[in-house]
């Protein structure tokens, strides 16, 4: 005759329907799993019992040893108390050296980590906290001691043949210099009121970029600035500035114009600012050069007509936020 495989449960007393719903589950590994499930209730009845002894032989001696997690086993596991307290300790070397023994199965609450144990964490457990699921969580369970994995893995083919590039040397060619190369060429591209409007967008995104660095560079440097972000869309945006808590000074930036052929980035100092007719700088994309430049219209302090998001973003904070700051 085939010998049978050995199960022992490790449990709590929680209460007397756990203690019954362990003994029912011994129960059907051996009806229906053919295996020799042990539990501490199937020999209290028949002799004297000393429980530790049981304990370690049955670490000591059977082929699994099954362990029901509860919130409290968790609790008396990680206590050190009790019975469950004691076959903890006698786990822990089993947990080190042959955790393939260890089997664990839960029954929660609604919190499936409150069950286990802190030397049992991040173990994989099967849960029977859900009793529709019952059956299918006992044939795991039985396919687990057996380790007859319901997933069969495909035997290896054969290692596949690649054919090789071949690879063709590439034929130098020669560079005809032309003999003009050293004269002024003129750029004979036309920017049309489309591209200053792609110019606009691109450099409110990356001033507003710039200027969110600026502002917690600040801020790391004194901690008592704080600055807030309000964004109404894609192209409107309004900091506020704040030394100690106390609101000092506003920048409200956003893209429009009074015509859609007279598009501007337009900047508004201060927190006040109602409605978007209202503003202290007005910046242009134009044609400077052979290229798109930015060119502020209102700014008396420098008189640098063609310019770029940082230096439009650093003549700003010094001529009109940090004055304000410091009052």
């Amino acid at each position: 005759m085939k010998e049978r495989i050995t199960a022992f449960f490790s449990y709590s007393w929680d209460n007397p329907q756990h203690e019954q719903w362990v003994v029912d589950l011994a129960n059907r590994l051996r009806a229906d799993g053919g295996i020799d499930a042990q539990i501490d209730k199937f020999v209290l009845y028949e002799k004297t019992v000393n429980l530790n002894q049981m304990m370690i032989e049955a670490m000591r001696d059977y082929d699994y040893v099954v362990v029901v997690l509860t919130e409290n086993y968790a609790n008396k596991a990680d206590a050190f108390t009790g019975g469950v307290g004691f076959e903890s300790e006698l786990l822990l070397p089993t947990l080190r050296r042959n955790k393939d023994k260890i089997i664990l199965i839960m029954r929660h609450s609604g919190n499936y980590e409150a069950v286990f144990p802190f030397h049992m964490q991040d173990y994989y457990a099967i849960d029977f906290s859900n009793e529709d699921q019952f059956e299918n969580k006992l044939q795991e369970l039985i396919r687990r001691i057996y380790r007859a994995s319901p997933y069969q893995k495909a035997p290896l083919g054969e290692i596949p043949q690649f054919d090789s590039a071949v690879i063709t040397p590439a034929v130098p060619t020669k560079s005809v210099k032309s003999l003009f190369e050293d004269i002024q060429m003129p750029i004979l591209k036309k920017f049309t009121d489309l591209d200053k409007e792609e110019h606009l967008k691109r450099s409110y995104k990356e001033m507003k970029e710039l200027f969110i660095q600026l502002f917690e560079h600040v801020q790391s440097v004194n901690p008592n600035f704080k600055f807030t972000l309000d964004e109404d869309s894609s192209q409107k945006c309004m900091f506020k500035f704040y030394v100690d808590g106390q609101l000092k000074t506003g920048l409200k930036m956003w893209v429009g114009g009074f015509t859609h052929s007279s598009q501007s980035i337009n900047f508004h100092y201060g927190v006040h600012s109602f409605n978007d007719n209202s503003m202290n700088e007005m910046i242009y994309s134009e044609v400077k050069n052979d290229t798109l430049s930015l060119r502020m219209t209102m700014n008396f302090y420098d008189r640098d007509e063609s310019t770029t998001p940082e230096t439009i973003v650093r003549t700003i904070w010094k001529n009109h936020i940090l004055t304000a700051l410091k009052i």
